[in-house]
């Protein structure tokens, strides 16, 4: 008797693992998670700003975090998806002054070329990449202006004013090229927007009970150290009024969800207050004036524009009956002094100085480092829109017509109204703020480079091989 042996089924083979770096992929995605609800977004918030009070009293634990965060960021971009390396980078960006108020030992400008190494590190690895002629030519043309500093000047001086000064325009090009391979979903955009918003509140819970903490809290017609925080006025007033304007922007994207609705506004509330009490004006006309910009947006895409009206109403009634009335009563009518002001406290000298310089070096500019003949005011700038064509002469105007060209190159792209309102609102506070306060912070350059991501646009299936995604 012959017996025929019976072959055993083969397993399915598995796919290759692929060898060498992972690529992304930039449009395959995984199903999309889920939005947080009112109780984990108020959780988060909170906690973090419990947890920013002990670290802006530990310059070892506000050390020890930024660096494990630059860690995991630098593993998310070499291993993860591009989706959450991006919630990574907003949380850096977010966090600036936070680090900055509890002393971490970082360079200056740590959080700009932090974020620029993990962009550029995950643009590598994007299968199929797209090149961003337009922001990559921003930047090269603010590069001729730097032979200048470094011929004119001591080399340490002018490798730090020109690192200084091109920190914030390098950031900008890197993310706007970073974020224009992003299609965040409406989950996304939360993470995104909250793990920004997290170190903010941090910051306002510092700035909240250092001020109760105060003997002899007094208000002027300037702006305010003691309800700062201890920091510039003009740079926390610059985030408090970012927080303002993300938390609105989350209120607007919830859908039928009236606790959330909620809790985003409260906070929106709650920055703006403090943003007021710093006396510094910027920040708040800031976050409101870029509300203003994309309100004719936010409302053609708002898909409850019953629940909308009802909620513009009670925030502002919120505002004029309660709000202000407190903060009238708390500063003596200091509040409605200031912000009635309308002098520009010097910086229309700054401008005028810088104007100045441009037609006295109309081809390459000063340089970077190089204003001082004007008055020796190349620490002091704060618009960026008059220190591009000082600074950096025809090339710099050039660099700010490519600005202006990536903005409406950015928000013309999108999808939708909601999506166009978003990027819209990004880039007119980030303009805004350059008004004011340059790119100093290097959350400025990158809301901008945010401004840039695809919102809300639909994807494609994932393929059947698997493969690292970009924004799953």
């Amino acid at each position: 008797m012959t017996v025929t042996p019976v072959a055993e089924p083969r397993a399915p083979e598995q796919p290759a693992k692929p060898r060498g770096p992972l690529l992304l992929r930039p449009h395959v995605s995984k199903s999309p998670p889920r939005e947080l609800t009112a109780l984990w977004i108020s959780v988060i918030l909170l906690g973090h700003g419990l947890y920013g009070i002990l670290l802006a009293r530990s310059v070892a634990l506000a050390t020890l975090h930024a660096m494990v965060t630059f860690g995991i960021a630098l593993w998310a971009a070499m291993t993860s998806t591009l989706r959450r390396v991006a919630i990574i980078c907003c949380y850096m960006a977010g966090s600036e002054i936070l680090w900055r108020l509890g002393k971490a030992r970082l360079p200056w400008e740590f959080v700009k070329y932090a974020n620029v190494v993990i962009m550029i590190i995950v643009l590598a690895r994007v299968r199929k990449l797209r090149w961003d002629w337009v922001s990559v030519s921003y930047f090269a043309f603010l590069m001729p202006s730097t032979l200048i500093s470094f011929s004119e000047k001591p080399f340490e001086f002018a490798r730090q004013q020109v690192s200084f000064n091109l920190s914030g325009p390098l950031l900008l090009a890197v993310s706007t090229w970073f974020f224009s391979q992003l299609r965040p979903s409406r989950a996304d955009i939360q993470r995104m927007f909250l793990a920004i918003i997290a170190p903010i509140v941090s910051l306002g819970l510092i700035a909240m009970t250092k001020t109760a903490s105060l003997d002899d809290l007094t208000f002027t017609d300037a702006s305010n150290f003691q309800t700062s925080a201890g920091y510039g006025p003009n740079q926390v007033s610059t985030v408090f009024g970012l927080g303002v304007l993300l938390a609105i922007l989350l209120a607007l994207l919830v859908e039928d969800r009236a606790r959330e609705r909620l809790v985003f506004t409260g906070f929106a509330l709650l920055l703006g207050t403090l943003s007021a009490l710093t006396f510094s004006r910027g920040g708040l006309f800031g976050g409101i004036g870029a509300l203003l910009i994309a309100s004719p947006l936010l409302v053609k895409g708002a898909r409850n524009r019953v629940a909308l009206f009802v909620g513009a109403v009670a925030v502002v009634a919120a505002v004029q009956f309660i709000v202000i009335p407190r903060l009238d009563a708390l500063t003596e009518g200091a509040i409605a002094t200031r912000f009635s002001d309308t002098d520009p406290t010097g910086r229309d000298v700054l401008i005028k100085t810088e104007l100045e310089s441009f037609v006295a070096h109309p081809i390459f500019g000063t340089g970077p480092a190089t204003l001082d003949a004007f008055g020796d005011v190349s620490s002091s700038v704060h618009t960026e829109f008059s220190r591009l064509p000082a600074q950096h002469g025809i090339f710099g105007l050039a660099a700010l017509a490519l600005m202006l060209v990536i903005a409406m190159r950015d928000v013309s792209s999108q999808r939708n109204s909601s999506a166009k309102a978003i990027s819209l609102a990004l880039v007119a506070w980030s303009m805004l703020t350059m008004t004011h306060a340059a790119m100093r912070l290097a959350i400025t350059p990158f809301a901008f480079g945010l401004a840039a991501a695809l919102f809300f646009a639909s994807r494609p299936p994932p393929r059947a091989a698997p493969a690292v995604e970009a924004d799953a």
